[in-house]
């Protein structure tokens, strides 16, 4: 075990490894000292009921996927890319219609799939500019994630009732073919999921123990 002292509350932190590399990297924001300039943007969304935003991968612009609800209460994902520019949204290259009427997370694929997982309550489902694949699963509330693997091949999902289950993009090189899931075990009810190595996992809690 390793002790290194850290000056500051931390507000943030983010385990990652830059491409290229073999060795993980642990970036730390502490409350006291600013690391970057920040530049606000006031940037609308036509979309008044958003669920869930995030960034993409493997974009040459800055593209955002949103995910959101109509009047009718049918749900639906849309691309923006982002002009710093122009200081405005553009429409991104692709979208998708009628989703999961459960669906409310959203997991960006890293390269070379890219992409963005879809997490419903009876339906996941990739999508991207060049794919659409679904799977149906047990009726169940995703509450937490945790990415496996560095080419987001695999994760780990965990509900509401505690159950682990295990999520594969197939594929054939970069082509997505396809989606599985299997069944792990039963932890905690899930508030964060770290994989740490060697079939090792950390199961965060706030409804029991941590695992």
């Amino acid at each position: 075990m390793l002790d290194v002292p850290i000056y500051g509350r931390i507000a943030t932190l983010e385990l990652f490894r830059p491409h290229g590399e073999t060795q993980d990297l642990l970036f730390i924001a502490t409350e006291r000292y600013k690391l970057t300039q920040e530049v606000t943007l006031r940037l609308r969304l036509e979309e008044l009921q958003v669920l869930d935003i995030k960034f993409l991968y493997g974009c040459p612009k800055p593209t955002i996927v949103v995910l959101y609800q109509d009047n009718k209460d049918a749900r639906h994902v849309k691309t923006y890319e982002v002009s710093l520019k122009d200081k405005d949204f553009v429409e991104g290259p692709w979208s998708q219609n009628n989703l999961d009427n459960g669906a409310d997370l959203l997991i960006p694929v890293p390269p070379p799939f890219c992409g963005v997982l879809i997490i419903g309550e009876e339906t996941i489902v990739y999508c991207s500019a060049s794919a659409f694949k679904a799977i149906p699963i047990r009726p169940s509330i995703t509450r937490a994630y945790g990415r496996v693997d560095a080419d987001g091949s695999r994760y780990l999902l965990g509900d509401h009732s505690g159950l682990l289950h295990l999520l594969v993009i197939v594929h054939e090189k970069e082509k997505v073919t396809g989606l599985k899931i299997e069944l792990l075990g039963e932890t905690s009810i899930a508030s964060t999921i770290s994989y740490l190595d060697n079939a090792f996992v950390y199961v965060g809690s706030s409804y029991g123990d941590s695992q």
